[in-house]
């Protein structure tokens, strides 16, 4: 009786947990497309970046004034990142990286109907062989390091990094190579978002990143936010953080 009791009031927070999240995603949702002037429709499915995570990245670049942005799996979160820039007349360098040919022309297309293709630059790099010292145990591609090697030969400074790319589908640990190829070009002050945490393969790359750049995290589930230096915190109002 009593483990019956404990295991219906285990549910109903469950329920209330995932509530909670609906809520503050529709809320986050509401506001990203308060940005926009005019009716605008872009895929959203469940392999976007959630709206709430989407909010975190621009509060952090607004409130801390980042400079350098790398995402890593392009989407609706471009678009938006790239709206708030263009809304506050941000003078930033922003770079998202796409493995699909489709896609990549796809959102160039997309942007530029948004007057937004100043904003961003869509680097196109194919799912390729990757090697050590930036892959890790079984993992067999990464996006086309040649390509990224030339693209990023002059950025230093990088404040911001957004990983929700490549696809899983292409190896094991597909997304581990972020921080090992750009570690050396991080600023001083950073954050990364790490998205699909509440998948044990993302939340334990999420943790070995922090082991390598020996900095702070915190867990929301969905994504995981790294930092280095806390100057303000922009963590959206109402979003709550997991152990």
């Amino acid at each position: 009786m009593l483990n019956r009791l404990k295991a219906k009031v285990k549910q109903n927070d469950t329920r209330l947990e995932d509530a909670h999240e609906l809520q503050q995603d529709q809320l986050a949702l509401t506001q990203l497309y308060k940005m926009f002037p005019d009716a605008f429709f872009m895929p959203l499915t469940t392999w976007s970046v959630s709206p709430k995570e989407i909010v975190h990245v621009c509060n952090d670049i607004l409130v801390n004034d980042r400079k350098c942005i790398v995402e890593f799996g392009s989407g609706f979160s471009t678009v938006c990142i790239a709206r708030m820039l263009k809304l506050h007349d941000k003078k930033v360098s922003f770079y998202t990286v796409e493995e699909s040919t489709g896609w990549a022309s796809e959102l160039q297309r997309i942007l530029e109907s948004q007057g937004l293709s100043d904003y961003v630059t869509v680097v196109h790099a194919p799912a390729s062989e990757i090697k050590l010292p930036i892959s890790k145990k079984n993992q067999t591609k990464w996006y086309n390091t040649d390509i990224l090697s030339e693209v990023f030969a002059d950025v230093r400074n990088i404040d911001v990094i957004v990983v929700d790319g490549p696809t899983g589908a292409i190896s094991p640990h597909a997304r581990y190579s972020a921080i090992p190829f750009l570690k050396d070009k991080l600023a001083e002050d950073f954050s990364i978002f790490v998205d699909d945490t509440f998948r044990e393969e993302e939340k334990s790359m999420g943790l070995d990143w922090r082991d390598i750049l020996k900095c702070e995290w915190k867990n929301y589930k969905r994504y995981m936010h790294l930092f280095s230096v806390r100057k303000n915190d922009a963590t959206p109002y109402g979003i709550k953080f997991k152990k």
